[in-house]
């Protein structure tokens, strides 16, 4: 009996963790938690630059090719990297600033006063001014392959995206309603309580990626690198871990009072930041679930659908 206990207080975490119900056809009934996506990257290939000048480190990443635009605040400078209309990089410390050419192939160094240009090539290099003095830059590039990830804003619940407003989602076959105002999140069971009931509290965060609003579930990411890593979300009286590992296996272990319950094995996809794990569960069959990966964190995500504007 305690056996049978156990396991059937196993299947009602899992159920909650995954936020599904048992599809004996391998299919999840909750197809509207699938992003749309162009691609099916498992890797982001991340390009780190490098140039020190006059002893002032300089740099900016590119993912798959695209400049990410950063500010980063120091204590005497505030250096920041943009991309220019002309598609040139510019990295900028204090009254200082490094630009990349577009194609590459020109660097141009400003230390306040004189400017400086060279051909851009990694290692040393020299730069010119136009009375001919010389800086020397050493410059670098190292290029990484990391697990794909996706964007992931967290919203407040006062946010312009969600104040007054109803929207509903999907859990466990059946529609729920969630009413913001206030700064507060309603939970309401139809759209008729939503409108007029403010009495019962929702709980879940909520978070944009993809353009589109989710519920979400935080797994936080407790050791390991990027995606293959121990993530866990933490509910009440209990927690869950998902391990990943770099060949799309895993395992999801569920603790009750901080002592291991129950343990299942599961395998995983990475479509862009969006990881789909899927696992054979015990008297539920086949189920899986869709997370947004933050290159942090996991995000266990249920499609937020709009509405309606509430009637104030």
């Amino acid at each position: 009996m305690k056996k049978f206990l156990k396991l059937c207080l196993a299947v009602a975490a899992l159920a909650t963790i995954f936020g599904f119900a048992s599809c004996s056809n391998g299919s999840s009934d909750d197809s509207n938690d699938v992003p749309a996506t162009t691609t099916t990257t498992a890797t982001t290939t991340v390009t780190t630059k490098t140039f020190t000048i006059e002893g002032i480190p300089y740099g900016y990443k590119t993912e798959n090719g695209k400049v990410i635009e950063s500010e980063i605040v120091t204590d005497t400078a505030t250096y920041t990297i943009t991309v220019s209309k002309d598609g040139s990089v510019i990295m900028k410390y204090g009254n200082k600033s490094v630009k990349i050419s577009k194609d590459g192939t020109t660097i141009t160094y400003n230390d306040g006063t004189n400017e400086y240009t060279g051909v851009l090539r990694y290692g040393v290099i020299t730069l010119y001014d136009g009375a001919g003095n010389t800086v020397t830059a050493e410059s670098t590039s190292e290029t990484k392959t990391i697990a794909a990830k996706t964007t992931v804003k967290i919203l407040k619940y006062n946010d312009t995206e969600l104040d007054n407003k109803i929207f509903m989602y999907k859990s466990d076959g059946e529609w729920n309603y969630y009413t913001f105002k206030d700064n507060m999140c309603y939970e309401n069971d139809s759209l008729e309580k939503a409108k007029n009931n403010f009495d019962i509290y929702g709980y879940d965060r909520i978070v944009r990626c993809n353009s589109k609003l989710y519920t979400a579930k935080i797994f936080e990411r407790m050791n390991g690198k990027e995606l293959y890593a121990t993530f866990t979300y933490t509910y009440t009286g209990g927690s869950s871990d998902i391990v990943l590992n770099e060949d799309g296996t895993g395992t999801i272990t569920f603790k009750e009072d901080g002592e291991e319950d129950s343990s299942f094995a599961c395998t995983f996809t990475n479509n862009n930041g969006f990881v789909t794990i899927k696992a054979n569960v015990p008297e539920m069959g086949h189920m899986s679930k869709i997370y947004a990966y933050s290159g942090k964190d996991l995000y266990e995500i249920n499609e937020l659908i709009f509405v309606e504007n509430l009637n104030l």
